[in-house]
């Protein structure tokens, strides 16, 4: 059988707490320090520049009818959205045309370019501009 180490912190000479918080500040500036940075330090650094947009998470996901699909734009340009299947054929244009900055919410009723009903499964919500690599997220449609 294991025996149990007990410790009694009374039995301690009465200096220890003393001598640990002497310690203390002393080597305080060794201690790591947290991370304090200002939004323009951050932005300053790394090599890739801000994104031009942003898709959002829609809701519901999953989603049975109806979903609405968030995003932002930051620099004006020309965006589409689109809805693609897991082949990565279209199956929807839901917009394009120039935004200006702002937040936009596009909704989309689970239908093709013909506005047939589109059977269950995943899909994608496809953001892309001509200055930027495209964006998506994942939508799966429930019945």
């Amino acid at each position: 059988m294991r025996k149990l180490l007990h410790f009694n912190i009374s039995k301690l000479p009465k200096f220890i707490p003393f001598i640990l918080l002497l310690l203390f500040f002393l080597f305080k500036d060794l201690m790591p320090q947290p991370l304090a940075m200002t939004m323009q330090e951050i932005q300053g650094k790394g090599n890739s520049a801000p994104s031009a947009f942003s898709l959002e998470a829609a809701y519901p996901n999953p989603f049975n009818g109806y979903i609405i699909i968030p995003f932002t734009v930051i620099v004006e340009g020309e965006y589409r959205l689109e809805i693609r299947n897991v082949l990565g054929e279209k199956v929807k244009e839901l917009t394009r045309m120039v935004y200006s900055p702002g937040k936009y919410y596009i909704g989309w009723n689970a239908t093709d370019e013909n506005n047939n009903q589109v059977p269950s499964g995943i899909y994608f919500a496809r953001l892309s501009s001509t200055e930027e690599k495209a964006k998506l997220q994942k939508l799966i449609y429930l019945k």
